[in-house]
């Protein structure tokens, strides 16, 4: 089973970007001109706790978002929650938990992401406890240059253990307009470049992420998993068992452009992730695997 359409379009999107409207260095008209001229199809402008109307082009989507920052200074707790696809941004002050946020998203049809859990220091007992999120970012551009803090792969790969599997995100977090840009991006598997067509496919996880390199195609079967990637250096299957993963690492002077993974009876999910010779990284969702047993 391939889990990308080959009849379907790609569609390079941002989903965490600030602007003067908050905390960031840009008007929200500088913004879609920057990334548009970069590359990108669409973004979504998360500003703190407000949306920011911008328009949509004919040739570039402009999708409704918010960032909900919470911080409980007597547990030494932080967490921030990305909206993206809302109408309404709840009032700061008036929310009294994380999952009302996140509940009130999903009433209004949005897609919820926990951001930068590692500059958050988020425990994996929060995560756990939090209920019905759709993702978490496996990586935030501006929270890895800055402090070194962006990468949240741990976190993602110690809770789907527990089984919770949400879907996985790069992001900018766009705020300085320098150093962070273009670093962290998803690719849309799309059948058509609407707003709403962007929302239903990232909901269903037919995305992945990147920093610059590509995946092109992945192909489950009964025992086995296969992708097919732009060149890469090294190439590693991620299970929800720790010593039943693969992983693949290129002779000098080559690169890997494919890679199988013979699946394990243990394992019940996998997600792969490659780095090219710029030890750029590119990300899959989870794999559900051993479904029926």
């Amino acid at each position: 089973m391939k889990l990308y359409n080959d009849k379907f379009k790609w569609y390079r999107g941002g989903l965490h970007i600030h602007t003067t409207a908050s905390d960031g260095k840009v008007s929200s008209e500088e913004c879609v001109e920057l990334y548009k001229n970069n590359g990108y199809d669409f973004i979504a402008i998360t500003d703190h706790w407000k949306i920011t109307e911008i328009p949509s082009r004919e040739d570039f989507i402009v999708l409704k978002g918010c960032e909900y920052d919470f911080l409980d200074s007597e547990k030494r707790s932080t967490c921030h929650i990305v909206a993206v696809g809302i109408e309404k941004a709840l009032i700061k002050g008036e929310v009294s938990t994380r999952q009302y946020a996140i509940d009130d998203i999903r009433k209004q049809g949005g897609i919820s992401i926990i951001a930068h859990p590692h500059w958050s220091y988020m425990s994996t007992e929060e995560l756990i406890a939090l209920k019905d999120y759709d993702g978490i970012e496996i990586y935030n551009s501006v929270c890895d240059v800055e402090r070194d803090t962006g990468d949240g792969s741990s976190y993602i790969d110690a809770i789907s253990i527990k089984g919770l599997t949400p879907k996985i995100f790069a992001t900018d977090d766009t705020h300085r307009y320098s150093y962070e840009l273009f670093k962290g991006f998803i690719m849309v598997n799309s059948p058509e470049f609407t707003a709403e067509a962007l929302i239903d496919n990232i909901r269903k996880g037919n995305f992945y992420s990147s920093q610059g390199p590509k995946i092109y195609q992945i192909e489950v079967e009964e025992d086995y998993i296969r992708i097919e990637t732009s060149p890469l250096k090294k190439i590693i299957f991620h299970p929800d068992s720790s010593w039943t993963g693969t992983n693949y690492l290129a002779e000098d002077g080559k690169s890997l452009t494919e890679a199988v993974h013979k699946i394990h009876p243990l394992n019940r999910s996998i997600r792969v992730e490659g780095i090219d010779e710029m030890g750029r990284k590119v990300w899959s969702q989870h794999i559900k695997v051993n479904v029926k047993k």
